[in-house]
């Protein structure tokens, strides 16, 4: 009866792996450091490349792109500096995107995590 259902699944997913319906690069999350972490938040570059690439994205106002690699940079590296400043930006890039709440927690969470905010005057602004 186990062969069976293993021999009935192991069917199931090659009919929806060969229609397309299934492929498994489709994964909503991936394995990382040991937890399962969602594809959209695993670091694939170092915390100043993906920095450096979220400040292009808010250069060319590309806000979804932006908040993509501020979000890697702030859930990946939450103690060094550029995940600190990271959540300034990705306030920005929520904020930009109409995403009020969620541009109000990320620059909430940078006023906490700094001591003597860089962007204080502006967090303020933004948030009010």
């Amino acid at each position: 009866m186990k062969f069976k259902n293993i021999y009935a699944f192991g069917i199931i997913c090659l009919g929806l792996a060969t229609t397309g319906t299934f492929s498994p690069l489709d994964a909503a999350y991936t394995l990382q450091n040991g937890k399962f972490v969602s594809t959209e938040k695993a670091a694939t570059m170092t915390a100043e490349d993906h920095f450096k690439s979220g400040i292009k994205a808010l250069e060319s106002k590309d806000w979804d792109e932006a908040r993509i690699q501020f979000s890697i940079v702030t859930y990946n590296y939450p103690n060094v500096t550029y995940g600190q400043e990271g959540n300034y930006y990705l306030g920005i890039a929520w904020y930009q995107l109409q995403e009020y709440d969620f541009a109000n927690n990320a620059f909430s969470t940078y006023l906490e995590v700094k001591s003597n905010p860089k962007f204080f005057k502006q967090t303020i602004e933004y948030k009010f």
